[in-house]
């Protein structure tokens, strides 16, 4: 793993030219460490392609509005489509089956709840009515 300033090194470039190229790339370091980032391999060789091409071809300018973005071809773009697509596949299949087990758990939930008050219920039937003076000193009224 190597920072901006060592990728920068390597490819005799300054070091604001590679770091706007990741910036401008969206190209997220491995790690930090004490405010250095570092980048690994594949991000590293994605930056010196670009740099070399750029080189090779005779395309070296200075500042940012001048870096160009090398488009992947079809296969690595159709790849990632499918890829992508699975990845909803499954997630769709997980949203399907917690909505399930949601539906479930509510019906539950209002089992329970319905058995609750019917319990309640017949518990209040078979309670003696008392009079106001028995509920106020809790003492059973006589019935005559």
């Amino acid at each position: 793993m190597k920072t901006i300033k060592q990728i920068a090194d390597g490819l005799g470039v300054p070091k604001q030219r590679v770091y706007r190229f990741i910036k401008a790339n969206r190209i997220n370091e491995a790690h930090q460490d004490h405010g250095a980032s570092y980048y690994d391999n594949a991000a590293e060789s994605y930056i010196t392609s670009h740099f070399s091409a750029h080189a090779a071809s005779g395309d070296v300018h200075q500042g940012a509005s001048n870096i160009t973005i090398d488009t992947p071809n079809d296969a690595v773009v159709g790849a990632l489509v499918a890829m992508l697509q699975r990845e909803l596949d499954a997630k769709n299949q997980q949203i399907a089956e917690l909505s399930a087990a949601l539906v479930a758990a509510h019906q539950a939930a209002s089992t329970a709840q319905a058995l609750h008050a019917i319990t309640m219920k017949h518990q209040t039937d078979n309670e003696p009515r008392l009079g106001f003076f028995a509920r106020l000193f809790h003492k059973p009224m006589k019935m005559s």
